[in-house]
């Protein structure tokens, strides 16, 4: 490569500028807790922590809420 093309491609290196780094997307703030899903996990805890103590007494309520399935 030549003195002059050497020259050109430092000179179009110099002029092209490096890309900005992107900006990290700010959090989306978290929506408000739905009063109903709050009612079905407090549910469920309770549920699951009676299941801990008395399992034959949620199967039977789980039997007698699907049906005796």
């Amino acid at each position: 490569m030549s003195a002059p093309e050497e020259e050109a491609l430092e000179i179009e290196a110099a002029t092209i500028p490096e890309p900005e780094p992107e900006p990290e997307p700010e959090p989306e703030p978290e929506p408000e807790p739905d009063p109903i899903l709050l009612k079905i996990e407090a549910k469920r805890e309770e549920i699951a922590e009676l299941a801990l103590d008395k399992p034959q007494l949620v199967a039977e309520q789980l039997r007698a809420w699907m049906g005796g399935r």
